[in-house]
Formats: structure tokens, sequence, C-alpha cells
């Protein structure tokens, strides 16, 4: 071994040290980002991973037997998501003293959609989404157009699984995020349009870690369908009528201001 390898594994030995003693409010916490898909939930996984020195940071988006039992099971598409459900209760099963800290995020229901077509075209239009025209997919798009996922996953699946009522507790929807204890859950829920400005201060708050949110994953802009996205979403505008009924769904009312859901309706509209 060089003396540059020899010096290399010796910094990396005492930047884990260092970590572990400045992150060790951390270590006997497990930490399971547990939301819907396609709000930005990737971005705040692996800025928690990557911090951590301990393997204690997890991302599912399904944990209660309704999905994992009886919708997924049988379907290869979410196999991904079965052996992420499984780690987590590995984990919780070694280690039963930890405290569980759960992040949800949520995002408004248009913007979320048009990003979950985007990143899951299967589920829409077979194929290789580049031979489609924006057009097409358009069309295609709005064939299938459903938000009962956003809507019902709380009920359906954070529920099922906490027992926890997201929607029976209020939520600050000035800061951007909220603190909930339940049974042995701590919970944070965060938005993701206010995720850049509060992140620090909800971290602190919550984990009581002092980060600063750096990375930005999974965005499909910055991705080979960057273009289709963006002609997409210019094309993907609804009548105002439509977007005033759509937000007044308890999903969007519950966590959003009426200035907010203003602004989503101006954004969305024809």
């Amino acid at each position: 071994m060089s003396i540059k390898q020899i010096i290399k594994k010796v910094l990396k030995r005492v930047r884990t040290q260092f970590l572990k003693f400045k992150l060790k409010s951390l270590k006997e916490k497990t930490v399971i980002v547990y939301t819907l898909g396609k709000v930005g939930s990737s971005t705040l996984y692996y800025e928690l991973k990557k911090i951590s020195p301990w393997n204690n940071i997890f991302h599912a988006h399904f944990l209660s037997d309704e999905w994992l039992k009886d919708r997924l099971l049988g379907t290869s598409f979410y196999e991904h998501n079965i052996k992420a459900a499984r780690q987590v209760f590995k984990h919780l099963d070694a280690y039963p003293n930890h405290k569980k800290y759960i992040i949800s995020l949520v995002r408004e229901p248009v913007s979320r959609q048009i990003s979950n077509f985007m990143q899951n075209p299967h589920e829409v239009v077979e194929g290789d989404l580049l031979s489609y025209s924006a057009t097409s997919l358009k069309t295609a798009y709005l064939d299938k157009l459903s938000y009962d996922y956003t809507f019902n996953w709380f009920d359906s699946e954070f529920y099922n699984y906490t027992g926890f009522d997201v929607f029976a507790q209020p939520f600050d929807k000035t800061k951007g995020y909220s603190i909930y204890k339940h049974k042995d859950y701590h919970i944070l829920i965060i938005k993701l349009e206010q995720l850049n400005t509060c992140y620090h201060d909800a971290m602190k708050a919550f984990l009581g870690l002092d980060l600063q949110l750096e990375a930005n994953a999974n965005q499909s802009s910055n991705k080979p369908i960057s273009h289709v996205y963006k002609e997409l979403k210019q094309l993907l505008k609804f009548e105002t009528e439509e977007l005033e009924q759509l937000y007044t769904h308890k999903f969007v009312t519950h966590f959003y201001t009426d200035d907010e859901i203003q602004q989503f309706i101006d954004k969305h509209s024809k």
C-alpha cells in the first residue's frame, strides 16, 4: 500500500469518527423517509444518508399490509418498493429500542402527477417515451389522469401503518412543516414547495442536526427527457373551474394557504 493510500485511509477513518461524534444524537434513531412518490423524497433521503455514518436511514413508499400484501404483491414493477419495505422491517427488528423518526413530504397534486408521469411513463404509454410527440403524450396522459393515489395515500397507506391521522392534526402552512408525536413515532411532515427554505430549521427541530440542503436528486429537468417534460408542462393546462374544484380537496386545503392554492391555479390554468 502506498503512502498516498495509507493517508487516504487514515483520513477516511478520522472523518468517520468525527461524524460519529458530531452526529451522535442520530445513532439511536431509525429515520424513515416514508412518503408518496414524486414529492422530492429522494433528495431528502440521499441528503440524510450521505451524512450518517450508520446504516439507519431508509426510504419507503409502502409499509402497510394493505399495499404490500394486497395491492403490490405479484407486481414485478413494484418489487423494489417491496424490497425497500423489507429492509425497513429487518432493521426495526434488529434494533427494537431505536426511536423511530418518520419524514413525509407533500406536493401540490397537479405538479406531482405530471412529474410521476415523466418518471413512470409505462403507466400511461408503451415503449420509448422519446418516440412520442408531446401532443400524443398529453392525450394519453389526460386519458388516464387520476389523483386517487395522491389524495388517498395518507389515509390508505400512512394511517394503516402508523395509526396516525394526518388530517386530524393542525399543519403549519406558513412555516411549511409540522412535527408530531404519535405512540412510538416521531413524525415530520414538510411541503416540497418550501423544502429549500425550511429544511435547516425542520431538521434542527426534528433531528437536532444542523444541516443544509445541498442536492436536488432525481429531477426530470436533469435527464434526457427534460425537453419533453418542459414541452408537456406547457401543453398541460386546465380549465380554471376544474382546478378550483380539484384544489378544494382536503389534501390540498390541509397543507396549503389560500394564496398558495391560487398560485397553483394560476400556474396550471389555460
